[in-house]
């Protein structure tokens, strides 16, 4: 199992700091937790890391990030 959290980059789904940048050129007051810490992922990279793991055949949870 691979496991891992704030991923971005292109895709069909626009990405949080993508809604976050397109709130704030439109004036609009945005509201985010303060107290939240992630390792951004990029997809490209993410899926790489997927290819080699699966090549691998590692057993156990994995924990891919940033």
């Amino acid at each position: 199992m691979v496991g891992t959290s704030a991923v971005y980059g292109m895709g069909a789904k626009k990405s949080f700091a993508e809604y976050i940048a397109g709130k704030l050129f439109q004036g609009e007051r945005v509201y985010t937790l303060t107290d939240q810490y992630v390792s951004p992922t990029l997809n490209t990279l993410l899926a790489k890391a997927i290819a080699e793991i699966a090549e691998l055949k590692p057993m156990g949870t994995l924990h891919v990030d940033g």
